[in-house]
C-alpha cells in the first residue's frame, strides 16, 4: 500500500471512530453498586430498570491510579443482548463515576440473540458459537445481575 493510500485510510478510520463515538444520551439509572480493587481501582455498576425488569447495565473501571476508565454497556432488549466495550479520558473520571453521561470512544460492539428454536443465546450470523470474549462478556452480565443493588432515589442530584 502507497504512503498516500495509507494516509486516506487513517483519515477515514479517524472519521469512522469520530462517527462512532457513543454518548450515553440521558440515562435514568435506578440501581447502584461499587466494588473497590484496591487503594486507586475500583468498579462502578450502574442499573436502569423499568420496574418490571433491567434494560441496561454499565459497568465502569476506573483505570485504577494511570489507565483511562473503561465502560461495558449492556443494553437488554427483547430477544437480545447488546454489548459496547466503550473507553473514556482519566478527566471524565469524577462524571462517570457518579453516574453522569459523558461522550466515550466506542471501542467494539457486538449483539447476541436468543434462539427461537432451543431458546439459547447465540452470537449474530454467520457466527455459530459464542467466542471466548462473548462468553466472559456474559459472565460478567451475570454476575452484575446477581448483585445486591443500591436503589438511587435521583441521579440528577449529583
Amino acid at each position: 500500500m502507497k504512503k498516500n493510500q495509507k494516509t486516506r485510510l487513517s483519515i477515514v478510520i479517524g472519521f469512522l471512530l469520530l462517527a462512532f463515538s457513543c454518548s450515553a444520551g440521558n440515562v435514568q439509572w435506578t440501581y447502584f453498586v461499587e466494588e473497590g480493587e484496591d487503594a486507586t481501582s475500583s468498579f462502578y455498576y450502574f442499573y436502569q430498570s423499568n420496574g418490571e425488569s433491567i434494560q441496561r447495565v454499565r459497568m465502569v473501571w476506573n483505570g485504577g491510579a494511570q489507565n483511562p476508565p473503561s465502560i461495558i454497556d449492556y443494553l437488554l432488549d427483547s430477544g437480545k443482548i447488546i454489548i459496547r466495550h466503550l473507553v473514556g479520558t482519566r478527566e471524565m473520571i469524577p462524571d462517570l463515576i457518579a453516574g453522569k453521561d459523558v461522550r466515550l470512544e466506542l471501542q467494539r460492539e457486538y449483539s447476541i440473540s436468543k434462539g427461537s428454536s432451543d431458546d439459547m443465546l447465540l452470537p449474530s450470523p454467520p457466527d455459530k458459537a459464542l467466542t471466548k470474549e462473548q462468553r466472559h462478556d456474559l459472565g460478567n452480565l451475570i454476575d452484575l445481575l446477581a448483585k445486591d443493588r443500591k436503589i438511587i432515589p435521583a441521579m440528577e442530584s449529583k
